[in-house]
Parts: C-alpha cells; sequence; structure tokens
C-alpha cells in the first residue's frame, strides 16, 4: 500500500491507527499531514529493534571489527567501484 492510500484510508477512518517506521520521502516534511495525526506514529527506524535483531547487529560489528584488524574481509562490506 502506498502512503497516498495509507493517508487516505486514515483520514476515512478505514484505518484506526497507522504506525510507520519508513516514510518516502524520508524524512517527511515538517508541515505533512501525517505529522498532524492523533492517529499515526511515526518511528524512526526502530522497527526491527527487538533484543535478538539488536544483539545480532552487535554481533556482525564485532565480527566486522575484528576481521578489519587480521586483515581478514568483512562482511557486509560495501563495494564502491573506486575501491
Amino acid at each position: 500500500m502506498s502512503i497516498l492510500q495509507m493517508i487516505a484510508r486514515i483520514f476515512l477512518y478505514k484505518i484506526t491507527y497507522l504506525g510507520l517506521d519508513v516514510t518516502v520521502p524520508e524524512p517527511l516534511p515538517t508541515d505533512h499531514c501525517l505529522l498532524t495525526l492523533d492517529n499515526c506514529t511515526i518511528f524512526p527506524h526502530i522497527g526491527s529493534a527487538d533484543v535478538y535483531a539488536r544483539h545480532q547487529m552487535a554481533q556482525i560489528c564485532v565480527d566486522n571489527l575484528l576481521n578489519f584488524f587480521s586483515g581478514k574481509p568483512m562482511a557486509h562490506q560495501l563495494k564502491t567501484d573506486n575501491a
């Protein structure tokens, strides 16, 4: 469902409450209509922030640091054309 469809549904009360973790555009302009609604909450990318997910993210960071300082390739390393 697009953001426009969600906006239409929330204004028509077909959606009782809307919680968003990602918006388009991001960030929303300060005068965006979603920011004026009492039945809409926009979270700052914390939808995956359960304990297990955060533990896994921390483990990836530790593994990448260990690999970097050991001269090994890092998992999830971004590759660029000019690197």
